[in-house]
């Protein structure tokens, strides 16, 4: 797993339960605008957002580092990033990369993708529309095709209203469907059915987390969409991990305003709920993020947590989700292991 924090950004390696494996291995500086990473082969690529800082005279950029065995290496650089950036993707598939983020400043916000060999990325290239707030993209490759999700946003008398776009290769993007809010988060995977959208929208009076599987037209009908429940923490992007014969959805949301919970919800394939919503919560956590990955039929999921009172000294910590009724998650590592 990998983490950006003040001192920098790091990786650690974790067994099939969420134990640390190996000691942290420092790999660059800090990533202020996000950390996302993509396996490849026998390397570990970490995709880390960093935006630029005009004061100081800095442009921003995109840093692409190579993980083998315990070595990391710069990949490649790319941008622009702007100084109000925030949200990058990345996949890596033998010798091709492919890496999306949010470029933005005080007035506008773009999504931009950059295509080609990990070791030589482009200038990354805008695909989203000039006259439109874009949120942070998210992409996946369909074999040789690259899929791009983002949203675009504006106000239109006083209420703010855009659209859930998706590109395929260099196709023109498509309208998908309508969303309620400007910056509203995407999140893109797939399983071997079709693809699946997370999307995280005000379209209620809370923010919720909504699903969907895009058609061959890579459409997403607003009868289509379910919601496995709330997602309304500040930096939260709900995500879906095809898991077995399910696929989980992973949200956050808040529970007071000292509270806030990971919420975990097991889908069919039509992404329908089986059961009733599992909870990652200690006393007064502060849990805003967290991701998920499918290992070993398990899922597994990293939980980043927020400075409090309570906890003056934040930590990355992992759960082993175990399903059924009365079945409580088991929490790795121990405390003394968290990061």
């Amino acid at each position: 797993m990998a983490w950006s924090e003040r001192g920098g950004l790091y990786v650690r390696r974790v067994d099939p339960r969420g134990a640390p494996a190996g000691e942290p291995i420092r790999v660059g500086g800090a990533c202020p605008g996000g950390v996302a990473m993509s396996a490849s082969g026998d390397a570990l690529f970490v995709a880390c957002l960093r935006p630029g800082d005009p004061d100081r005279g800095r442009d921003g950029d995109l840093a692409l580092f190579a993980l083998r065995g315990d070595r990391a290496a710069l990949a490649s650089r790319t941008g622009p990033v702007g100084p109000a950036s925030q949200g990058v993707d990345v996949e890596v598939r033998g010798d091709r990369a492919v890496a999306a983020w949010r470029s933005a400043d005080t007035l506008a916000g773009h999504a931009y993708v950059a295509d080609g060999p990990p070791d030589a990325l482009p200038q990354g290239a805008p695909i989203s529309t000039a006259e439109t707030l874009a949120g942070a993209p998210s992409v996946w490759l369909d074999g040789g095709d690259r899929v791009v999700a983002w949203t675009e946003g504006w106000l239109e008398r006083g209420r703010q209203g855009g659209h859930l776009l998706v590109q395929r290769a260099d196709e023109p993007p498509r309208p998908s469907l309508s969303v309620g809010e400007i910056g509203a988060r995407v999140h893109l995977t797939a399983d071997e059915t079709s693809p699946m959208v997370t999307l995280r929208d005000l379209r209620s009076s809370r923010h919720r987390a909504f699903v969907g599987r895009l058609d061959e037209r890579l459409r997403l009908r607003d009868d289509d969409l379910g919601s496995p429940g709330r997602a309304d923490a500040e930096d939260v992007t709900p995500m879906l991990v095809p898991c077995g014969d399910h696929v989980f959805a992973v949200m956050a949301r808040r529970s007071s305003r000292e509270v806030t919970m990971v919420n975990l919800r097991r889908l069919d394939r039509a992404l329908r709920p089986v059961e009733a919503e599992q909870q990652i919560y200690a006393y007064h956590a502060r849990f805003p993020q967290a991701v998920g990955a499918c290992v070993d039929g398990d899922l597994l999921v990293a939980v980043g947590e927020r400075q409090s009172e309570v906890q003056p000294v934040p930590r990355l910590r992992t759960f082993r989700l175990r399903c059924g009724p009365g079945v409580r998650h088991e929490r790795t590592p121990s405390p003394d292991g968290d990061r």
